[in-house]
């Protein structure tokens, strides 16, 4: 355990936290539309026609993995607001892991054409998660 420190350190954990718990969120509201009308409209907006039966199963096995890196996420931010420490082990392993559900979500929506589509939509997730770079990087400096 190493106490954060530095504000941008502090700013930055707590965004992380924050943004984690709108991704379960949003993840929770997605799942649920899904098992009410059997498809997937967001946060990952489909290209024209549709998503391909194909990417359903992609899709929500992505969002399984971004909910457990988030859950993980959300518990490495409690613990240091509530002990004001760093567990930086936990909290590289939850970025570690939402920071590459992040790129293979980006392969597979991307190769479908969604991203042309919706450049505002995905353009958007992209500067919401950029400071996660960041936050990683503190993170894996710290733990050198």
């Amino acid at each position: 355990m190493r106490e954060v420190g530095s504000e941008p350190k502090r700013i930055l954990t707590v965004y992380y936290g924050l943004l984690q718990l709108a991704h379960l969120g949003t993840l929770t509201a997605a799942g649920l539309a899904f098992l009410k009308s059997g498809s997937m409209p967001f946060p990952a907006q489909p290209p024209t026609g549709g998503w391909a039966d194909q990417a359903l199963p992609f899709l929500l096995a992505m969002g399984g993995v971004d909910a457990a890196a988030a859950a993980l996420g959300v518990w490495f931010v409690v613990k240091y607001l509530i002990a004001d420490v760093w567990k930086w082990k936990i909290g590289v392993i939850s970025i570690t892991s939402a920071l590459t559900s992040a790129v293979i979500f980006a392969a597979g929506t991307g190769a479908s054409g969604a991203w042309l589509e919706h450049p505002l939509a995905y353009g958007g997730m992209v500067l919401v998660f950029a400071p996660l770079f960041i936050l990683y990087y503190y993170l894996v400096r710290e733990a050198g």
